[in-house]
């Protein structure tokens, strides 16, 4: 088995990688620096795109391994700039004001505070909020960031 895998990482055949840390530019490249000093640099497509809006933020990325990056398949944000949580989804009108509908956890957020304020223009679009809880599925909105479009 040991043979198999060293082989493979030999070879430059892609392998699933999962990697946690911050994101960080380096130059034009972005990379993910874990906790244990090593880096790696990301290639980002599709979905993956919207990562490059999150320099700073720490993420936990899974992938598969493409000329000595990590092509990113799946993606999450475990802590905001702020230290705070963070939530992705795309954000909703509702009868009561404006949500998100938060894609990882499946539910919809009620969204408060003068950050909710700025995420009129943003219906429908994909968006990263950081806050804190305020009540029954309810986030106090300190910042966000739109993940898609110009």
């Amino acid at each position: 088995m040991r043979f198999l895998l060293l082989s493979l990482m030999l070879s430059g055949c892609a392998y699933a990688v999962r990697a946690t840390g911050s994101l960080q530019r380096e130059g034009d490249a972005l990379i993910v620096a874990s906790t244990n000093g090593k880096s790696r640099p990301l290639e980002l497509n599709g979905p993956s795109a919207a990562l490059a809006r999150l320099d700073g933020y720490t993420v936990e990325l899974e992938g598969v391994t493409h000329k000595g990056a990590i092509r990113v398949t799946s993606w999450r944000v475990l802590e905001g700039l702020h230290g705070m949580s963070v939530w992705v989804g795309s954000v909703a009108r509702t009868e009561h004001g404006i949500a998100l509908d938060d894609a990882e956890n499946h539910v919809r957020l009620t969204l408060k505070g003068d950050g909710a304020d700025v995420l009129w223009d943003e219906i429908g679009r994909a968006v990263l909020i950081e806050g804190f809880i305020d009540g029954t599925l309810q986030v106090q909105v300190v910042d966000s960031i739109p993940l898609d479009g110009p």
